[in-house]
């Protein structure tokens, strides 16, 4: 039996938001820079063009799993080992003040 779950949600809604792309892919240019890749490098690891990487980079670009195991091993690091920094740096909130505060 097919699963419809996919058909029911509306394509506007996002799991993930753009600022976790942007840190994951803030966190994959340290990596790479960390291990001494240029973007142009690991463009020619992966065979694909260094705006991509570039893209990636910024969170234009969104990685599948296999692609972000795959990018992770081009750059040198174990993707457990990069996950495990990546979820042990405190999230970044927005704090709000009231003008009492102030």
């Amino acid at each position: 039996m097919p699963c419809h779950f996919v058909d029911r949600v509306p394509a506007r809604h996002k799991i993930v938001s753009a600022g976790e792309h942007v840190k994951l892919g803030s966190f994959l240019r340290v990596a790479r820079e960390s291990a001494g890749v240029s973007q142009r490098e690991l463009a020619l690891r992966l065979n694909l063009p260094q705006s991509y990487v570039s893209k990636i980079e910024r969170g234009e670009r969104q990685l599948q799993v296999l692609e972000f195991i795959e990018v992770c091993r081009k750059i040198g690091i174990e993707p457990h080992t990069f996950l495990r920094n990546y979820l042990s740096t405190p999230q970044e909130t927005e704090t709000v003040r009231s003008r009492s505060e102030d």
